[in-house]
C-alpha cells in the first residue's frame, strides 16, 4: 500500500511532459519523515515532521503528507500535502502552503503563496492546478487578483 500511494504522490513533480516522458515513477522512490501513521480504520496513512520524498531526479518536501484510500489500500482517493510544501524537479520548484492530487481527475492543486521558479523566471498566484493529462496549468491571481510574473530573455 505505502509504495502504490508514494507511486502515486511522486505524480507532484510532473509539471512538465518532459518530466512524464522520463517515467521517473518506475524508479526507487526514498523517503524520510519524522513520524509515520498508519490507520486502517480511517483508511490512511500519514507522514508527518519534514518529510522528504524523492524519486528520479524529483523531490518533495512537506511537513505533513497524508494519503487517503477506500476499502482498498491500494485505491486512494486523494494525496494531500500540507506545510511549507516544495516539489523540485530539474531546473522548476513549485511552492506553497498545500497540494492536493485527485487521482480520478488527475489534477494537483498546489495552493497558499504559489511560487512557481524556474530559472531565473518566476510565476506568483494563490493557487496553481495542473492536469497530469492535458499538461494544462492554470495560475490564479494573488490577493490583489492578478498572476504575478517575472521572467529573463535571453
Amino acid at each position: 500500500m505505502i509504495r502504490f500511494f508514494l507511486t502515486a504522490l511522486m505524480t507532484f513533480s510532473i509539471f512538465s511532459a518532459h518530466a512524464a516522458s522520463k517515467n521517473i515513477t518506475k524508479e526507487k522512490i526514498n523517503i524520510e519523515a519524522d513520524n509515520l501513521h498508519i490507520s486502517q480504520e480511517d483508511k490512511q496513512a500519514i507522514f508527518s515532521g519534514h518529510v522528504k520524498i524523492s524519486q528520479g531526479g524529483v523531490a518533495i518536501g512537506a511537513d505533513k503528507i497524508t494519503a487517503l484510500f477506500d476499502g482498498d489500500e491500494n485505491d486512494f482517493q486523494s494525496i494531500l500535502a500540507e506545510g511549507n510544501v516544495t516539489i523540485i524537479y530539474e531546473e522548476s520548484t513549485a511552492s506553497g502552503n498545500k497540494a492536493i492530487y485527485d487521482p480520478k481527475t488527475t489534477e494537483i492543486t498546489l495552493s497558499g503563496n504559489v511560487v512557481l521558479l524556474q530559472g531565473q523566471n518566476a510565476l506568483k498566484g494563490s493557487a496553481l492546478s495542473y492536469n497530469l493529462e492535458t499538461g494544462d496549468i492554470n495560475l490564479k491571481g494573488t490577493e490583489s487578483g492578478r498572476v504575478k510574473g517575472s521572467f529573463t530573455l535571453k
